[in-house]
């Protein structure tokens, strides 16, 4: 997707600023794909830039006590400087079997009051507004029984 944007005054100044280490310096993400909108320094045109790395962002492990709430964070520091429309897509999963949990904007999955039941893996993506996958994480979720448990 190419279109017309505004072109700076000084644009050759700052064209001379602008090298192939602009990549390094500014793709931020260690995993994942980072979009970044772009201006075209001759042609004042913008473009979608895809800064391309291993979307597999990791694995968590996460220790919650029963009665506890249980809160997954699939946000990672770069997703915020991400071009367009984000969405967190969360999931539980049994083996090679995934259950759909919740998706929408928000990069957190809360479940309140967490019982034994609710151990075991989850998996988050965030996707853009394309449902390309930008990134995913795994989580390993275990539990033990209250402060007030009888072990």
């Amino acid at each position: 997707m190419t279109t017309p944007g505004p072109c700076p005054q000084g644009r050759t100044n700052f064209c001379l600023l602008l090298t192939l280490s602009f990549f390094a310096v500014y793709c931020l993400n260690k995993c994942g794909q980072l979009l970044q909108l772009l201006t075209d320094c001759k042609t004042c045109k913008t473009d979608i830039h895809t800064c391309s790395k291993d979307v597999h962002c990791g694995d968590r492990k996460l220790e919650v006590e029963e009665d506890e709430d249980l809160i997954l964070d699939c946000a990672l520091t770069w997703h915020h400087v991400s071009y367009g429309i984000k969405n967190y897509i969360f999931y539980r999963v049994w083996g090679h079997t995934e259950q759909h949990i919740v998706s929408g904007p928000d990069p957190f999955l809360v479940r309140k009051e967490v019982t034994v039941n609710d151990s075991g893996s989850y998996r988050c993506e965030m996707r853009d507004a394309k449902n390309m996958l930008c990134s995913q994480m795994q989580f390993q979720v275990t539990g033990e029984g209250g402060p007030d448990s009888c072990d």
